[in-house]
């Protein structure tokens, strides 16, 4: 995810700091979003993390201050920029070549599965050409909105991004 990356390079935290993109949404939060709620998880797993994790011992009085600023930092940034972008910067293609990869495992481990598999890669490949349509797209307009020299073209261009913004994410 280059908009995660990009905000950890400019902390200077680069190869200190890594993510992981989970595919699956099983969080310690999993009741806020039962309720309609979202949430946001930060895996600051260190030695002996297992002995802590969930026990009278995992709690705020313990935690490290110098982890909890670079999660705090970084969240500020992710969300000024998310706030300030022309196009909300999600980018599905690693999830997509996650389940790409997945499916081609399976398919080594149940060949009579055969036609549920072809199903299933086919639906998958039109999702992909839908997300890179849409990743170009998004590409594009950032590149008019910089090179539109009056407010009206601006205007318009952001117009633009604020339908491909309503269709992806409503």
């Amino acid at each position: 995810n280059d908009f995660v990356l990009d905000a950890i390079g400019d902390l200077g935290l680069t190869g200190s700091v890594t993510i992981y993109n989970t595919v699956y949404s099983w969080i310690d939060a999993w009741s806020f979003q039962a309720k309609g709620g979202t949430s946001a998880v930060n895996l600051n797993w260190v030695a002996n993390q297992d002995e802590t994790y969930h026990t009278q011992l995992d709690n705020m009085d313990l935690a490290d201050p110098a982890t909890l600023k670079i999660a705090i930092d970084m969240y500020v940034i992710l969300g000024i920029r998310a706030d300030h972008a022309l196009v909300l910067p999600v980018n599905l293609m690693n999830t997509l070549d996650w389940v790409a990869g997945y499916l081609a495992e399976g398919r080594a481990e149940a060949p009579e599965a055969a036609a549920w598999f072809d199903g299933v890669e086919a639906a998958l490949d039109v999702l992909m050409t839908q997300v890179s349509e849409a990743n170009e797209y998004a590409a594009g307009l950032q590149k008019a909105y910089d090179r539109a020299g009056t407010p009206e073209e601006k205007a318009a261009v952001r117009a633009l991004a604020d339908d491909l913004n309503d269709a992806l994410y409503e």
